[in-house]
C-alpha cells in the first residue's frame, strides 16, 4: 500500500515538473517574440528618424503622389530590415561609413528643390546653412548609436542613404531642368 502512495506521487511530481516545464518554454517563446518585435520597432523607429530629419533638411525628388511615396518609403525599409538578416557585421560596418560619407557630402551641398515645392535661392542659402549643421550633428549621433549597436547603427545608416539617393536624383532632375530651358 504504502508503495502504490509513492508511485503515485512520483507521477504527481513528474506531471507538475513537465507542467511547470512547458509553463517555462512558453513564457520564453513569448519573451523571444515580444523583444523581437520591439527591437524591430525600435530599428524601424531609429530608420524613420533619420530618414525624416535628414529629408527636411536636405530636400531632393519627391514622387508625384503620395501613394507612390508610402510605397517607396516602404519598400526601402523591406530592403533595410531584409538586409539586416543577410548582412554580416562587416557589411554593417561598411554601410554605416557609407552613411558618414552621405552625411560629409550633404554638408557641403545646397537643398534642393522639387517640381511641387520649389526653394527660392534666399532661402536656400539659410537652408544650406542648417543642412550643414544638422550633419555635423548626425554625424555624431550616428556615430554614438552604431558604437552602442551595430544593428541600430545600420538601420540610421540605412535612413542616411536613401536621403542620400533621393537628394541625387533630385539634384539630377533640377540640373536637367536648368539646362533644359
Amino acid at each position: 500500500m504504502n508503495r502504490g502512495y509513492a508511485l503515485q506521487y512520483d507521477e504527481q511530481i513528474i506531471s507538475y515538473g513537465i507542467k511547470y516545464v512547458l509553463q517555462v518554454i512558453k513564457t520564453l517563446v513569448i519573451a523571444i517574440a515580444i523583444g523581437s518585435v520591439t527591437q524591430k520597432i525600435m530599428n524601424t523607429g531609429i530608420y524613420v528618424y533619420f530618414f525624416i530629419k535628414l529629408r527636411k533638411k536636405c530636400g531632393g525628388y519627391h514622387a508625384p503622389t503620395q501613394e507612390i511615396c508610402c510605397t517607396l518609403f516602404g519598400i526601402f525599409l523591406f530592403i533595410t530590415i531584409l538586409g539586416d538578416g543577410i548582412f554580416l557585421d562587416v557589411h554593417k560596418i561598411i554601410i554605416i561609413v557609407s552613411a558618414f560619407v552621405v552625411y560629409l557630402k550633404l554638408s557641403y551641398e545646397v537643398p534642393c528643390g522639387t517640381i511641387q515645392n520649389p526653394i527660392p535661392n534666399g532661402v536656400k542659402v539659410i537652408m544650406a546653412k542648417e543642412l550643414k549643421h544638422y550633419c555635423q550633428i548626425g554625424i555624431f549621433l550616428l556615430g554614438g548609436v552604431s558604437i552602442l549597436n551595430i544593428d541600430m547603427g545600420y538601420f540610421a545608416a540605412c535612413g542616411v542613404i536613401v536621403c542620400g539617393v533621393l537628394f541625387g536624383i533630385g539634384k539630377q532632375r533640377e540640373n536637367e531642368k536648368r539646362y533644359n530651358k
